[in-house]
């Protein structure tokens, strides 16, 4: 079975799926804020390029009308374009505070060793 296939395995959601109202609202004001930072952070290495320095080698890529690196983690999943941005999900089994924990795992991986990082 292809790394691909095991994708498959586990069923994850976007994050922000599972919030609601206000805590909704703060997390996607948080999200855009933290995509800025590290778009600023990363300088001129690509998206894709940041996240392998950060995370390792890919889990795995996929190809629909754009190339997407994967990463997938226990508690979170993240797809990577570096013209599509960033996709963040969790297992559909986790509740939104897990979630919201799992993007704070996926945050602080990325920010390792900067103390610019922000809070949630």
């Amino acid at each position: 079975m292809g790394k691909v296939d095991k994708l498959h395995e586990r069923t994850t959601a976007p994050l922000i799926g599972m919030l609601s109202g206000t805590q909704a609202n703060r997390f996607i004001l948080y999200y855009l804020g933290f995509c800025r930072f590290l778009s600023s952070m990363r300088g001129d290495i690509s998206l894709v390029d940041f996240h392998k320095k950060r995370l390792g080698r890919q889990d795995c890529c996929f190809t629909t009308h754009r190339r997407y690196w994967v990463w997938d983690r226990d508690d979170w999943r993240v797809y990577v374009n570096n013209h599509s941005g960033v996709g963040f999900e969790v297992p559909i089994d986790k509740t939104a505070e897990d979630g919201v924990l799992a993007f704070q795992n996926y945050r602080d991986q990325l920010l390792k060793g900067n103390d610019e990082a922000y809070t949630f």
